[in-house]
């Protein structure tokens, strides 16, 4: 209703399940308590630190900001991953290729979160220093999308198979 009321020029609806109108528009999520207590991080972001922990390791610090953008498909992600150790992006980058899951995206891609749809991956692209970091050696960014409607379908067929197969 908003998209057709501000395409129309006309005033947009009262906004009813975001704290403001959506259509083209993009704001940060705001902070919620979570089951642990913590109230610094929104849902979609804690979710997001908690998966790739799971993934890359608790020893490994990650920063992210969720941000309501409104997309026809898949999801985006700027993410900044702190390392104990020296890691250049040229090292990251080999890292992140031979992993399972992911997608390095070339150059001449801009791993946008349409271009992901129907990918059993997630895409990793813009793989740099973290320049204001306190030690931009120690300290990447890097841009994720994903269609996270695929990647829960999969997670669900794979607890099925685990389930039934067991039996």
């Amino acid at each position: 209703m908003q998209t057709l009321a501000l395409l129309a020029q006309n005033e947009a609806p009262q906004a009813q399940v975001f704290p403001a109108q959506v259509a083209f528009d993009c704001f940060a999520h705001r902070a919620q308590s979570q089951e642990d207590g913590d109230s610094s991080m929104a849902v979609a972001e804690s979710n997001l630190v908690r998966s790739l922990g799971r993934s890359l390791g608790t020893e490994m610090r990650f920063s992210t900001t969720s941000l309501q953008i409104p997309t026809f498909a898949g999801e985006g992600s700027a993410l900044c991953v702190q390392t104990r150790e020296v890691v250049s992006a040229h090292s990251a980058v080999g890292w992140l290729e031979a992993a399972e899951g992911i997608y390095l995206a070339p150059e001449s891609s801009v791993a946008s979160t349409r271009e992901t749809v129907g990918s059993e991956d997630v895409w990793v692209a813009r793989v740099r220093p973290d320049a204001s970091s306190a030690d931009p050696q120690r300290s990447l960014l890097m841009w994720l999308s994903a269609d996270p409607v695929r990647l829960a379908a999969q997670n669900a067929v794979a607890l099925a198979r685990a389930r039934f197969s067991e039996n």
